[in-house]
């Protein structure tokens, strides 16, 4: 049996099929795409040779949007013990910018980059200031404007140094970052040295893989 846990999943399934050669197919639908979801369906019975996937819906109302039958596979995830626990906020910190979910271009609406510039003029938080330079230089790099990227992450890099110091965690996020405009703008020198140096700090901070 092999369970493919959503239709966001492209990457070797072919291959995986290939080798696997299930005689059970389910497929986890947690996202609300369901002309994607049809394409998948169809995929699927081509790539097995008409085996026809077992639907896993996460909640009643993605399995009434398509209209399919399945069975509906609630989380296993405990809320109550997060929402019992009492939010405690920094003093003069009433927010802060960053993203839940897949950092992904239609997840941003067209002026987000524009706002996030205002807050970063208006602010008097330095972290808050380059969290939103940060999120200003994603958007610019999804969106193909790799030289407003670089300039972004160049500021929230400047920034994140003298909040944190130079060997953070968030100066290696930057880096990261600014290795990835660099690359899109054929700097790969440049874009060597901050992936490099992201690598350095990343171990430094017990992630082996960097």
């Amino acid at each position: 049996m092999v369970l493919i846990g959503g239709v966001h999943v492209f990457t070797g399934l072919d291959l995986w099929l290939k080798h696997a050669k299930p005689e059970r197919l389910a497929l986890r639908y947690n996202l609300a795409k369901h002309m994607t979801l049809f394409s998948m369906i169809g995929r699927l019975r081509d790539l097995t040779g008409g085996l026809e996937p077992e639907l896993l819906f996460v909640s009643r109302a993605l399995q009434l949007g398509v209209g399919l039958p399945g069975t509906i596979e609630r989380s296993l995830i405990q809320l109550q013990p997060y929402l019992a626990t009492p939010v405690e906020r920094a003093a003069g910190r009433p927010f802060t910018i960053g993203r839940v979910s897949r950092d992904t271009v239609n997840k941003h609406h067209p002026d987000d980059a524009a706002l996030y510039r205002q807050l970063a003029q208006a602010t008097k938080d330095r972290a808050l200031e380059g969290h939103t330079f940060n999120a200003m230089g994603r958007i610019h790099s999804l969106t193909g404007h790799y030289r407003e990227a670089l300039e972004d992450n160049a500021e929230a890099l400047a920034i994140k140094r003298a909040v944190s110091g130079d060997t953070s965690r968030g100066v290696a996020v930057e880096l990261n970052e600014l290795g990835i405009d660099y690359r899109h703008l054929g700097r790969y020198t440049d874009a060597e040295h901050a992936f490099s140096r992201a690598i350095v700090l990343e171990r430094a901070h017990r992630n082996p893989e960097g």
